[in-house]
């Protein structure tokens, strides 16, 4: 079970890949993945994998994500499915096989840091790899584990949070505000393709309010792919688009995306102006609450949970941290000051 024994593969899109890759996520993380989910997430997605006797005994994963901060488009990469099967488990050490296959995606995908990387108008000089800039969710001991490393930088906190009926009060004078003067917001259930549209608008109308932040684009073809090709064995639950317009107004200016799941709803991600969060906030727990559900949770990096954290949830904490890999376009000194605008629908723990 040593290092010498393992080889290194880059994914590939056959049959034989994703059959060790639904085996190895089954038994990782306990999940119900198939042959779909694989075609699904991986057939544009990267990966490096170490295998034995055509076992995958650890995998470290990537979906393209184009990313936009300060007026650029980024070649984004959203790290997934990072797991070492029990018996090729060696935490700390810098052989190991999560050390290994987490450095040769790294090392392929995002290249090394450009010293001469210049947001200020200059273009940063080519480092020759197919991405800028990565980004994942680990888990607060994977990342100070990939820290120690020097694979990952800490990119702050994703807080979890839950909200149930005590939290009324708030939701009703978010939307008592709202609702001031003769046109107050409505909210509607919208059908994919109404959902799809609204999301264009919504998501032109919300970029260059977070220029300073480091924001996944939210347009149609990226809701299309994360929530409605999905195959139906992999996904958690039915996802519902509910769009935020004036009365007078034929168009949504925003879309609240959210999944059932039993008695509680999961908030996947607001694609409308910034500003209006909070009162996307109210509209969904509204529904929510009188549609039956007695919880709703929500995930949330800390540019957006600053805006809800005074919502009287029932209970709130850290659940992830963001997770920047040290490889990429930019260095530490590049990245100070951004930050990351992320909520549960730009996880892949879908």
């Amino acid at each position: 079970m040593g290092g010498a024994a393992l080889e290194l593969q880059d994914l590939a899109n056959s049959p034989e890949w994703g059959d060790a890759l639904v085996r190895a996520h089954r038994e990782v993380f306990g999940s119900e993945v198939d042959a779909d989910w694989f075609r699904w997430k991986y057939a544009q997605g990267v990966g490096a994998g170490l295998f034995r006797d055509g076992e995958l005994a650890a995998f470290c994963g990537g979906v393209p994500r184009p990313l936009w901060w300060r007026g650029q488009r980024l070649k984004g990469l959203q790290i997934t499915d990072v797991m070492v099967r029990e018996p090729w488990r060696q935490v700390g050490r810098r052989g190991g096989a999560f050390a290994r296959v987490s450095a040769a995606l790294y090392g392929r995908q995002l290249g090394t840091v450009s010293a001469a990387s210049d947001l200020g108008g200059r273009q940063a000089l080519a480092h020759g790899a197919p991405f800028d800039v990565g980004y994942g969710f680990p888990s607060h001991r994977h990342l100070k584990l990939a820290e120690m490393l020097g694979l990952l930088r800490d990119g702050g906190p994703v807080m979890a949070a839950v909200w149930t009926d005590t939290a009324r009060p708030v939701m009703d004078q978010v939307l008592g505000n709202g609702a001031q003067g003769p046109d107050p917001w409505l909210a509607e259930e919208l059908d994919p393709a109404g959902a799809l549209g609204a999301a264009q608008r919504g998501w032109s109308l919300m970029g260059n309010d977070l220029r300073d932040a480091v924001v996944g684009e939210r347009g149609w073809e990226a809701l299309h792919w994360r929530y409605l090709a999905q195959p139906r064995g992999a996904a958690l639950g039915p996802v519902r688009f509910l769009g935020l317009r004036r009365p007078w107004h034929p168009w949504p200016s925003g879309v609240v995306v959210v999944r059932d799941d039993l008695h509680k709803t999961m908030w996947l991600d607001w694609i409308g102006p910034p500003a209006m969060l909070r009162l996307a906030w109210a509209h969904a727990l509204r529904c929510s609450l009188d549609g039956g559900a007695s919880e709703m949770h929500g995930w949330f990096s800390a540019r957006p949970w600053a805006m809800l954290a005074h919502t009287s949830p029932a209970g709130s904490g850290e659940v992830a941290r963001l997770g920047i890999p040290v490889a990429g376009r930019f260095s530490e000194r590049d990245l100070e000051g951004a930050s990351w605008w992320m909520m549960a629908g730009d996880t892949d723990f879908l």
